[in-house]
Parts: C-alpha cells; structure tokens; sequence
C-alpha cells in the first residue's frame, strides 16, 4: 500500500464541522494510506483538535500556539505549525 503525508494546518478531523475533504479523498483512493497533520488549534472554536484514525486516513495533529485576531500571535501560529509539522513528517510519530 502507498502512503502519503498531507500538511494541512487548517484541516479538521472526520465527523467535525467544515471542510473534510482531505479525510473524504483518502477514505474514496484505493491502494493509497493517507495520514494528515493539522494544527491542534482550531482557530473558529478556539480549542484544541482531537486526534483520529480511522479506516485508511490516520488524522494527527501537531502543538501549535492559540490566538485571536490576526496579529503576531497569528504569524507565531504558522511558524510553530511549519517546524511541528515538519519534524513530526520526518521524525514520525
């Protein structure tokens, strides 16, 4: 079976409101393995995100800094998804 790695910062996990189209496409590919990362901030609620495994999708998220608004709290956001996200995708789980 082939695997891939999606990096989605905004992704949500399977049953939660809003767009799920990442866990939707791997649950539909035949032969493929999809794991998604996501940060476990979710900006519209302001909680943190659970994690799933579910079928052929392995839905994980990565630690990154709460805010509001768009200010520099924002910017920290992204910078502590991209260096999560990215030690999580190499290094594993």
């Amino acid at each position: 079976m082939r695997r891939v790695l999606v990096l989605a910062q905004f992704a949500v996990p399977p049953g939660a409101a809003g767009g799920t189209r990442h866990v939707e496409l791997f649950a539909r590919l035949r032969g493929w393995r999809g794991r998604i990362l996501a940060a476990d901030w979710a900006y519209g609620a302001g909680r943190r995100k659970v994690r799933v495994a579910e079928g052929q999708v392995e839905f994980r998220t990565v630690r990154v800094t709460g805010y509001r608004g768009n200010n520099l709290g924002r910017v920290v956001n992204w910078l502590t998804f991209l260096v999560s996200a990215a030690t999580r995708g190499v290094v594993g789980p």
